[in-house]
């Protein structure tokens, strides 16, 4: 028998270049409370870091135009959220949604850097060479083009390779390859193709650290499940 899904399709929505969906679409598709899905929000048992990355707190007006609390939800949220909806519909229902995410997520990668994708990278033989080599342009010390600068001498880089990265993805004044770039840009020299290829690497090795997260809530459903056997 086919399975009987809720007239409303999962809602999965882009907010600041996210998809999320709302307490309000999940409450609408497992025809559930909103007040009680808000209030398992809330008290959800995980960390307030998982929290404030996955669960932002937003609002809308209802139709007497009030206006009343929800929540904007990440994939990663969603799945801890739905752990506790039992039964063979609720299952059925998630993968829907969660397919859902990773349609929505799939046209945002599609938008951002044309036909390529995670998938295309990890799936070839070159990942561990774009990362040898984003790390050997951000650890170099020294570059010197032709120009009205007369040093464009940096400093070697003595950061920790994680910080490396976290600067270099959340575009940090102190990231020693943005700043040389931003040197070159005030001289006059057109570096807007540095910057694409800069933005495609900074997009899958950002995907790259979000589907290790995936992984790691996954990881710690099924030490949840296992626990409750």
């Amino acid at each position: 028998m086919a399975t009987q899904f809720p007239a409303s399709a999962p809602e999965i929505i882009v907010s600041h270049g996210q998809a999320v969906t709302t307490t309000r679409s999940v409450s609408g598709f497992f025809g559930k409370r909103h007040a009680d899905v808000i209030r398992r929000v809330e008290t959800i048992d995980c960390s307030p870091e998982f929290t404030e990355r996955n669960f932002a707190l937003s609002d809308y007006q209802d139709p007497t135009g009030r206006t009343l609390p929800m929540y904007q939800i990440t994939k990663n949220g969603f799945v801890f959220l739905v752990m506790g909806f039992t039964g063979k519909k609720a299952a059925q229902f998630k993968e829907a949604y969660i397919a859902e995410f990773d349609r929505m997520e799939s046209e945002l990668a599609s938008q951002r850097y044309g036909h390529n994708t995670l998938g295309d990278l990890t799936g070839t033989a070159n990942l561990s060479a774009l990362v040898d080599k984003l790390q050997q342009i951000i650890h170099e010390g020294e570059f010197i083009p032709a120009g009205k600068r007369p040093n464009y001498s940096l400093p070697a880089n003595r950061k920790h390779e994680a910080t490396i990265v976290r600067d270099f993805l959340n575009k940090d004044d102190s990231s020693t390859l943005l700043t040389l770039l931003e040197w070159l840009r005030a001289d006059g020299f057109d570096v807007s193709a540095a910057d694409r290829e800069l933005d495609v690497i900074r997009g899958y090795v950002g995907a790259m650290r979000r589907a290790l997260g995936d992984i790691q809530t996954h990881a710690r459903y099924i030490d949840h499940a296992i626990g409750k056997v």
